[in-house]
């Protein structure tokens, strides 16, 4: 992966995206010499989208997987209840 300084990202914005979508492979854009951004082609994207989507279902199936409490029993108990 190559990298490029933010003004150039700037000045050359659609040639790096066509050379993103001819090599398949990401380019970090970089700030005062940090990552800043990364161009990646629309697939790659969508992968890693729907692998971060899949790790929040998973978490979320495990902490509904827990007790479940009745919310006017709970609010009774500490003294909110009616």
């Amino acid at each position: 992966m190559r990298s490029v300084a933010m003004a150039e990202a700037e000045s050359k914005l659609s040639t790096l995206v066509e050379e993103v979508r001819a090599s398949h492979d990401s380019i970090e854009i970089q700030e005062r010499g940090e990552p800043a951004a990364y161009l990646v082609e629309v697939e790659t994207f969508k992968r890693l989208r729907g692998i971060e989507d899949s790790v929040r279902a998973i978490r979320l199936r495990k902490a509904l997987s827990g007790p479940m409490y009745d919310l006017e029993e709970v609010l009774a108990d500490i003294g909110l209840g009616e």
